[in-house]
């Protein structure tokens, strides 16, 4: 049996009689290089681990963690866990997760060659990553961020409900942020990323190149009049849509009724021709998991199937406040709390040619957005929010910034006209390609 598991049982094993005790164990080993004018700005090598410890007694839980593996720092994160409950109001709802009949996947989560890949290699391909994207145009007058990192991490999740399980997964990434500059004193930024379980599935060039590209786009922009427009929204903008409608079918938001989907479970809320997935067990996802952050076994999510709202995340706990059964979406950072949300988001829809999405008329294409935390509410579906991209029309395409868009989010799903052939599978799990929304309010800031 796996060390960490080992240790978690342990600590599960000293109960006492009345109490339910959950022990997650983690650890973990990051590195991160940033380059900054072709020499190294910080350089981080870490190893860290952590549990934590959530006990049960009477409706009561109490939750304590400790940044160390020594068995004795865990036997007192579990006192402290149980000094934490007295202190807490009961809530008849308190529950742990227990193991259904559901087996876990089989996937492959770990690159082992990652570790095997030189220090000095890495550090190469960050500051080669800079020099590439500068080398594209001579108007790329800054290199403001270029990054890599990744993470080697293990978990285990026991419990005295019957929970365990260990799981192993890497990842590496690259990310870049370049300015672009016109000579008029007119600014432009532009990002790029990639994201893989190894070092060799990275595509430092495609980065580069793209980068540079979008920060080159917005040399020209202007601020534009405003109107009703269609909108595409590029894949990396779209991911931000299709994890605000899935954390809109949380269960939890659900169940407290702060939630634009309350009540809404079986209507129709999107075209008949659109689907959307969350899959942890899909492979090709950096969001995959056999296990949620629960120990329970993942399992595919179709939250919208059909165009109508047919299912919502769970953990143990929003599960019970909707007498429903968990289905495994329980997210958590080892040292945090569980709660449902999504890994890895996919829309099932028929693909059109990009260029014909924005053949339909006048379409602003988004290709980046600000302010979605200030400017979006999951109750009521309110979305406003800064853009920069481009207007595309008979007569070519303008760039645009100092803009805004406006609408709501149940209206914008209602009114999806069509989806992009160029998915793209993100660093954040989600697998996304452009969405074209019928009609939004463009306006200038």
């Amino acid at each position: 049996m796996a060390e960490l598991l080992e240790q978690a049982l342990a600590l599960v094993d000293d109960r006492r009689a009345g109490e339910e005790v959950e022990v997650v164990v983690g650890r973990s080993r990051q590195v991160e290089v940033v380059g900054f004018h072709g020499a190294v700005e910080s350089l981080t090598q870490a190893e860290e681990v952590t549990i934590g410890v959530r006990v049960l007694v009477a409706g009561r839980i109490g939750f304590a963690t400790v940044d160390a593996l020594d068995p004795a720092a865990a036997r007192d994160a579990l006192w402290r866990a149980r000094e934490n409950a007295e202190l807490v109001e009961a809530d008849p709802d308190a529950v742990f997760a227990v193991p259904d009949d559901v087996a876990p996947v089989v996937l492959e989560l770990v690159d082992e060659t990652l570790s095997a890949v030189s220090l000095d290699r890495k550090i190469a391909t960050c500051l080669d990553l800079e020099r590439a994207c500068r080398a594209a145009d001579p108007r790329i007058c800054d290199v403001q961020s270029a990054t890599y990192g990744e993470l080697d991490g293990e978990v285990a999740i026991a419990s005295s409900t019957g929970v365990a399980t260990q799981v192993r997964s890497t990842r590496a990434w690259l990310f870049l942020q370049a300015l672009a500059a016109d000579g008029r004193g007119v600014l432009s930024t532009g990002f790029a990323s990639s994201g893989a379980r190894g070092f060799e599935g990275l595509d430092a060039d495609r980065v580069a190149h793209e980068a540079a590209s979008r920060a080159l786009r917005g040399i020209d922009a202007t601020k534009p009049v405003g109107r009703e427009v269609q909108v595409r929204f590029e894949p990396r903008c779209a991911q931000t849509l299709l994890g605000l409608w899935a954390g809109a079918l949380s269960g939890l938001a659900l169940a407290r009724r702060r939630s634009m989907f309350v009540d809404r479970l079986g209507e129709r809320v999107a075209p008949s021709w659109f689907s959307l997935v969350d899959d942890p067990t899909d492979g090709r996802s950096l969001g995959a998991t056999p296990v949620d952050g629960e120990g329970l076994a993942t399992r595919p999510h179709r939250l919208i199937e059909g165009g109508v709202a047919a299912e919502a995340l769970y953990d143990a706990y929003a599960a019970r406040l909707a007498g429903r059964q968990s289905n495994a979406a329980a997210l958590r950072a080892v040292g945090g709390l569980p709660a449902p949300g999504a890994r890895a988001v996919r829309v099932e829809a028929p693909r059109r040619p990009v260029a014909e999405l924005d053949a339909a008329g006048d379409v602003l294409v988004v290709r980046s957005l600000s302010g979605v935390h200030s400017g979006t509410s999951l109750i009521s579906g309110d979305f406003s929010v800064g853009i920069e991209g481009e207007l595309v029309g008979p007569n070519g395409a303008q760039p645009v910034r100092e803009a805004t868009i406006s609408g709501n989010l149940q209206r914008m799903l209602l009114d999806l006209a069509g989806v992009g052939d160029d998915e793209v599978e993100l660093p954040s799990g989600t697998r996304a390609a452009s969405l074209l929304v019928g009609s939004m309010t463009l306006a200038g800031r």
